[in-house]
C-alpha cells in the first residue's frame, strides 16, 4: 500500500508539475476514487499530486545539442515525447508493482487494475494522439522497451530500457544512442 502511495505521488508530480517552459515536470495524480494517472496537466484540487522532473531537466545532465540541460533547448514537440516517455514508463512500472507484469500500451489505454488501485494513461499523453512521433513499446517479463521515434526529419528521436533514457538528435533512438541519464524514479 505504502509503495503504491508513493509511486501516485510520484506521478501526480510529474502530471502536476510540467509546463514545457517551466521545470520539466510531469504530475502523477491520485484520484479520490483511487486511480493514479500520469499526466502533465496539473492535477485535480481534490487529487493527491506529486512531479518527477524530465531526464535532462536538470542541471547534470547535457541537453540535446550539448550545454547545460534545459527543458527550454528542446522544441515543444520534442518536450512532449520525453515527458510521455517519463509518463508511460512510469505507468508501465506502476502495473508491474500492482500486478506483477509490465503492462503495455494498450493495457495502459484500458487502465492497469490492481488489487487496490488502478492507473492508466491521461488521454493527453496517449501515444495515439501525438502527430509527431511514433511510439513502440515491447514488454518482456523482466522489462520493457520503449522508443519514440520522429515521423519527421528535425525531431530529437528517444528510447528507454526501463532504467536510462537516451536520445538522436538524428532520427530514432536506440540504447547506444547518447544517454541523457536514468528514469527520474
Amino acid at each position: 500500500m505504502i509503495a503504491y502511495r508513493h509511486v501516485a505521488s510520484v506521478a501526480c508530480v510529474l502530471a502536476a508539475a510540467y509546463i514545457p517552459t517551466a521545470l520539466g515536470q510531469i504530475n502523477k495524480c491520485r484520484t479520490k476514487e483511487g486511480r493514479t494517472v500520469y499526466q502533465e496537466q496539473p492535477c485535480a484540487v481534490e487529487d493527491k499530486a506529486s512531479t518527477l522532473k524530465k531526464p535532462g531537466a536538470g542541471a547534470s545532465m547535457p541537453a540535446a545539442g550539448g550545454g547545460s540541460a534545459s527543458a527550454s533547448s528542446r522544441k515543444p514537440e520534442e518536450d512532449k515525447a520525453l515527458g510521455n516517455l517519463v509518463i508511460i514508463a512510469g505507468v508501465s512500472k506502476t502495473c508491474k508493482e500492482m500486478t506483477g507484469r509490465y503492462a503495455a500500451l494498450d493495457e495502459m489505454r484500458k487502465g492497469c487494475v490492481g488489487s487496490n488501485m488502478s492507473m492508466g494513461l491521461h488521454k493527453d499523453n496517449d501515444p495515439n494522439n501525438d502527430p509527431n512521433y511514433d511510439y513502440r513499446m515491447s514488454v518482456r517479463a523482466d522489462g520493457f522497451e520503449l522508443s519514440i521515434a520522429p515521423r519527421r526529419s528535425g525531431l530529437t528521436g528517444y528510447f528507454t530500457d526501463g532504467t536510462s533514457v537516451f536520445e538522436s538528435s538524428s532520427g530514432a533512438a536506440t540504447s547506444q544512442s547518447k544517454k541523457l541519464g536514468p528514469l527520474p524514479f
